[in-house]
């Protein structure tokens, strides 16, 4: 798992992700025709090889990727594991947990 640059890649999916919902929620206060939702692009994630360390990274990876919207859109929360691995290196103080 190579991690280029972090904290803009975050910080690009938390706008992206907060954008989307605030549109969603105009979107419906407006009553427009229609209809609105978020089209996911989903990267399928493979493991180089069988060891634990790939095993991680492609947990990782998948995390980054993928739940972190897909959890956000189900279960309504950022994926709890991948947060306290970015916890270790970088201030997340600034995300608030949903109540």
């Amino acid at each position: 798992f190579i991690l280029i640059n972090l904290n803009r890649l975050l910080v690009n999916k938390l706008a992206f992700n907060n954008a989307s919902a605030l549109a969603v929620i105009e979107f419906r206060k407006g009553n427009y025709p229609g209809e609105i939702g978020l089209v996911a692009d989903i990267h399928p994630c493979y493991p180089k090889d069988d060891s634990e360390e790939c095993k991680k990274a492609l947990h990782l990876a998948d995390n980054f990727l993928n739940n972190w919207v897909l959890d956000t859109i189900i279960k309504g929360s950022y994926p709890q594991d991948f947060i306290e691995f970015l916890s270790k290196d970088y201030d997340l103080s600034y995300m608030k947990k949903r109540t």
